[in-house]
C-alpha cells in the first residue's frame, strides 16, 4: 500500500457514519446496534480502505447475529493504540478456526446452511486492509458472543 497517499481521517465519523448505514439492515434482522465510539480518533489512512473495514465487520456481525440482539460497536482510544470491537451474539467461531476464517472463502462449517455461515471474502479484505494499515485483527468467540477486534497504533 502506497502510505503517500494515506491522509489523517476521522476514524470516529466513519464509524458512527456505518453504524447509521446499517441500522435498518439491523432493524430488519431485529438487531439493535449499540455503540460507543470516542469522538475526534484521527488516523493516518486511506479513508476508504477503513470505511470498507468497518462496513465488512459491522455487516459480519448483523449477518451472524441472533435474533432479537445487540450488537456492539465500541472505538476506543488506549495510550497509543486505537481499538474498534464489534461483538454480535450467535454461533460461537471454535477457536480452531480462529485464523482460518480471515482466508478467503472459509466456511466455519459446511453443514451449516451455506449462505449465513460464510465469511467469504470479507473477512480476507479486512485483514488486507488492517495490514496495509500496519494494525493488527483477531477474533474471540466464547458463551456465544464472537468479538473482532482491531488495533490501530496512533
Amino acid at each position: 500500500a502506497d502510505k503517500s497517499l494515506y491522509t489523517m481521517n476521522d476514524f470516529s465519523k466513519i464509524v458512527n457514519k456505518n453504524v447509521l448505514t446499517f441500522e435498518s439492515l439491523a432493524y430488519e434482522k431485529k438487531v439493535k446496534i449499540n455503540s460507543d465510539i470516542v469522538d475526534n480518533v484521527e488516523i493516518k489512512s486511506n479513508g476508504l480502505e477503513l470505511n470498507e473495514l468497518v462496513s465488512i465487520l459491522i455487516d459480519n456481525a448483523i449477518k451472524h447475529a441472533d435474533n432479537k440482539s445487540v450488537i456492539d460497536v465500541v472505538l476506543q482510544v488506549k495510550n497509543d493504540d486505537v481499538i474498534l470491537e464489534v461483538t454480535n451474539i450467535g454461533d460461537e467461531i471454535p477457536e480452531s478456526d480462529y485464523d482460518k476464517i480471515f482466508e478467503r472463502f472459509y466456511r466455519v462449517d459446511e453443514s451449516h446452511n451455506r449462505n449465513t455461515n460464510r465469511y467469504g471474502l470479507g473477512l480476507a479484505i479486512a485483514k488486507s486492509i488492517v495490514n496495509n494499515h500496519n494494525g493488527k485483527i483477531s477474533v474471540n468467540s466464547k458463551d456465544n458472543k464472537t468479538t473482532f477486534k482491531v488495533i490501530f497504533k496512533k
